[in-house]
């Protein structure tokens, strides 16, 4: 569609859907089951084993047919996206290349809207955003956010919340995660490597004089997931804002199959969650961010869905009571686990005050 602003750019989740295992699964697994007896039985390897390394594939590897049509969508104008040229970082080990886009501060000014509809007995979602971007005057950066996105979409979900914070004078990093959007990387580590890229990636903008202290992450689901182990890691993290975190990895997969694919096998499930951490070489509990806060309390913003089936409530509840002083809870009514993110009408006012306590 067109807008006075640039041409409108129509995203879906199902373009990479998220979960965080979130429609990522819950769209990808549904793709999966047609396709591991056959695959599994043709490399030899068991249907546990088949599943866990489909779930440890970069999501930028998946062919594009893989994807169904998503139940939630949003729209940029171009304008909005391409005014923030893309930069690139190589890191690792392993060795990849981060994509990553920054919104200097400035009176952006943005507009959102919503809405919703039930189609074919499913509710559909649809979130659209403008801002003149292009008319926006500076202002001096407060502090530096970076903005980590949910498992298989990319940093164009969150360009939003960069903007609105960018009218709030911070300098928002939108990072593509390794095997996400336009970075590179042949899987992923679910924290045990993410974390080191990132720190590498703070090096770097300190180098080119880019980081205004403090420095905070924002991150939704699996980034959020991400942005508490950071800040467990790194002490130029004052806090996080996690929107929709898992407490418990396991949780958060078992409430996927239970909501969207309950017809894979749970055995074949369980299997899977008992591979996946010896692939990555880590005890079980290192993929889970409970233990990581009960380690480390981090000061952190929690915000979760009433309607949330893969980060429920009760989990980031549970963060909170390790989270560090001066840490809160903020729940969103009947908000499901994909949308939430998008409705900056419930978010915006308590993050943005939220964040006027930290800087």
């Amino acid at each position: 569609m067109d807008d006075k602003h640039g041409t409108w750019v129509d995203a879906g989740m199902g373009r990479g859907s998220e979960p965080q295992f979130p429609a990522w699964c819950r769209h990808r697994v549904a793709g999966w089951v047609g396709l591991i007896g056959v695959l599994a039985v043709g490399t030899g390897c068991s249907p546990s084993r088949f599943l866990a390394r489909r779930i440890l594939q970069a999501p930028n590897t998946y062919a594009t047919w893989f994807a169904p049509t998503p139940f939630v969508t949003y729209g940029l104008p171009e304008a909005v996206v391409t005014n923030f040229p893309s930069e690139y970082l190589k890191v690792g080990p392993p060795e990849a290349t981060l994509h990553y886009r920054v919104v200097e501060p400035g009176t952006y000014h943005l507009r959102f809207s919503g809405t919703n509809w039930v189609a074919d007995g499913r509710t559909n979602y649809q979130f659209q955003f403008s801002a003149p971007v292009t008319e926006a005057k500076p202002l001096a950066p407060c502090g530096t956010i970076l903005l980590l996105h949910g498992y298989s979409v990319d940093l164009d979900t969150l360009v939003p919340w960069g903007v609105r914070l960018g009218g709030e004078g911070w300098r928002s990093v939108l990072v593509d995660l390794r095997g996400h959007g336009d970075s590179t990387g042949r899987q992923v580590y679910f924290g045990t490597v993410e974390t080191h890229d990132l720190r590498q990636l703070l090096d770097e903008l300190e180098r080119n004089h880019r980081v205004t202290p403090p420095v905070v992450v924002v991150g939704a689901s699996y980034g959020a997931a991400l942005g508490l182990k950071l800040a467990t890691e790194d002490e130029r993290v004052r806090a996080v804002v996690a929107i929709t975190p898992y407490a418990r990895f396991e949780r958060a997969v078992w409430g996927i199959r239970q909501g969207y694919a309950s017809w894979i096998p749970e055995s074949w499930t369980q299997g899977a969650l008992e591979e996946l951490p010896r692939m990555l070489g880590v005890a079980p509990k290192e993929l889970d961010p409970i233990e990581w806060l009960g380690r480390h309390p981090v000061r952190t913003l929690l915000i979760g869905g009433t309607g949330d089936t893969i980060a429920e409530p009760n989990g980031v509840m549970e963060l909170t009571s390790k989270a560090a002083p001066g840490s809160a809870y903020l729940e969103v009514a009947k908000g499901v686990h994909e949308t939430i993110p998008f409705q900056l009408n419930d978010l915006e006012e308590p993050v943005v005050r939220w964040l006027n306590t930290v800087r």
